[in-house]
């Protein structure tokens, strides 16, 4: 299901020295021509990945930023014992 480029692991490589590997995907050979109904899910999946990784890295941060310059905070210094 990961596309090329991928990289995975740990990977357990020789089990006489206990030695791991990382596993890079450098190309694919699909062993069929898939329908689009066979991979309907996979591409609203990974466009909603797109999607949700957009908005954490730019639109939230944003919306933090903008929320903190509005935003009074004020302290009742009696629940803090101060």
């Amino acid at each position: 299901m990961n596309p090329p480029g991928f990289i995975f692991g740990p990977v357990l490589y020789d089990k006489e020295d206990n030695s791991y590997a990382l596993v890079k995907i450098e190309r694919k050979y699909p062993s069929k021509q898939l329908t689009l109904e066979e991979v309907r899910e996979q591409i609203i999946y990974n466009l909603k990945d797109n999607k949700a990784k957009e908005y954490f890295d730019e639109i939230l941060p944003e919306e933090f930023k903008n929320f903190e310059n509005s935003s009074t905070i004020i302290i009742n210094a009696s629940l803090f014992g101060l």
